[in-house]
């Protein structure tokens, strides 16, 4: 399973690459996106032993969300600089082929929509009369 730093690493280098607008599982990501993860209690029964086992799974959490897979991820933006970036020796994409045995699936489209972000509310910071 990826890690929740995996997935902000894929998005960091997203942005560097000059993405304008990204997206993971249909879910517009703007600064104010949480990526987090959770340890979550799980039992199974053990035949062997009859014993109930129990052990920690993480789980990535969007906004307070589980993450489910598959997980894709869209950005808009140069195509070509943007799978450079995700590529290139030594990046991200390498780096979950190593040490994961995970290969992402990268695919160029013509005509992409990431959803609209979501209005965020701000507690503090308000936008200035017009003069």
């Amino acid at each position: 399973n990826l890690m929740y730093i995996d997935i902000i690493d894929i998005f960091n280098e997203l942005f560097v690459s000059g993405a304008e607008a990204v997206s993971i599982n249909g879910m517009r990501f703007t600064s104010h996106t949480l990526i987090s993860e959770e340890a979550r209690l799980a039992e199974e029964f053990d035949p062997v032993t009859q014993k109930t086992v129990s052990s920690e799974q993480y789980v990535t959490l969007v906004n307070g969300k589980e993450l489910l897979y598959p997980i894709i991820i869209q950005a808009v933006g140069n195509a070509q600089a943007l799978e450079t970036g995700l590529t290139m020796s030594g990046g991200i994409i390498s780096v979950l082929n190593s040490l994961y045995r995970v290969f992402p699936v990268i695919k160029q489209m013509q005509d992409l929509h990431i959803p609209a972000a979501p209005i965020y509310e701000y507690e503090y910071a308000s936008q200035p009369a017009a003069s």
